[in-house]
């Protein structure tokens, strides 16, 4: 088919347009769920009936606004490839800037993927981030086993030091071979309130 150009005040963007066929390069994100917590809850998960990663190898989440019914709490995310019956080995790293201060740093080695660290259980000083899974189907081009790596950032005021912190987390699951199929979001008391959601991201 020739390809027609059409000139840009040729268009009134106010006027309705039915397209046919594939409209390409506009958004490589699925929007798959969103859990909006409005009472308290032990966890948020995302099952296997969302989590699909034979359809989507790389994940993309957001958390907004959460809180917690007491402060001073790591809220984390874990990953499962048998629907939340048990979850993966993870080996992270934290790093940790004071916004409004000076104070940096990093932790090793930690057992889990931690989303923010220390947060008040305050509405207004609640977490909010985003964060990658990428390989969720745990393996390369010729089938062999890979490592799953998740990469996060996150934000919130600091319990201990009533401080604005920002918090970037990588994380590496790499034990086992079974592909991510369960996403579980908890903290060390339960959580009140934000807005959780999951997005499958196309090839």
């Amino acid at each position: 088919m020739a390809l027609s150009k059409i000139q840009a005040e040729s268009m009134n963007l106010a006027d309705t347009y039915a397209f046919t066929g594939t409209v390409s390069g506009i958004n490589n994100l699925v929007k798959l769920s969103q859990t909006s917590v409005t009472s308290a809850v032990a966890t948020v998960d995302f099952n296997s009936s969302i989590i699909d990663s034979s359809t989507y190898k790389n994940f993309f989440f957001t958390f907004n606004s959460v809180t917690c019914a007491s402060g001073n709490y790591d809220l984390i995310l874990r990953f499962s490839s048998d629907n939340l019956s048990s979850f993966m080995t993870c080996i992270s790293q934290m790093n940790y800037r004071q916004m409004n201060g000076s104070d940096t740093g990093h932790v090793p080695n930690r057992g889990n993927h931690v989303l923010t660290e220390d947060e008040e259980n305050d509405e207004t000083n609640a977490s909010t981030g985003f964060g990658y899974i990428m390989n969720a189907n745990r393996k390369s081009s010729n089938n062999n086993t890979t490592n799953m790596f998740i990469f996060s950032d996150g934000s919130t005021i600091n319990d201990n030091a009533s401080s604005y912190y920002s918090y970037d987390t990588n994380s590496v699951c790499g034990s086992g071979s079974n592909p991510l199929n369960a996403i579980r979001f908890s903290a060390s008391t339960n959580i009140t309130s934000g807005v959780f959601t999951v997005y499958g991201v196309k090839d």
